[in-house]
């Protein structure tokens, strides 16, 4: 399964230094790695970023980690499956592809959907 995590520009530059994605603060907040299931990409990115950010969708395998996934049943707001890992971070060799978003008419849209 491709699962994914939304990140802004200056927390992928932090990554390239760092070796991992740095927590944000809901990941401390609950003490988890939040990922997203392909459907929730554009509502996280458009709920919790903004254009200055550049958000990246960052693509990830979870080969390494994947017992360690925990997945909480979809709400009326987020009607998908939502998956967190109980890892202390996201390590920089588990991301597959890092993909910018595009923003057009005030949304963050996929890149191939221009």
């Amino acid at each position: 399964m491709r699962l994914f995590r939304v990140i802004s520009k200056t927390i992928w530059d932090q990554t390239q230094q760092l070796g991992y994605v740095p927590r944000c603060g809901n990941d401390h907040k609950l003490d988890c790695v939040h990922l997203n299931v392909e459907e929730a990409v554009l509502y996280i990115a458009n709920k919790y970023f903004v254009y200055d950010e550049a958000p990246l969708v960052l693509e990830v395998d979870t080969t390494h980690f994947s017992d360690s996934i925990e997945w909480l049943p979809p709400t009326k707001e987020q009607p998908w499956w939502q998956p967190k890992a109980h890892i202390d971070n996201l390590p920089k060799t588990a991301i597959m592809t890092a993909m910018p978003l595009s923003y057009r008419d005030g949304l963050f849209t996929w890149k191939d959907d221009e």
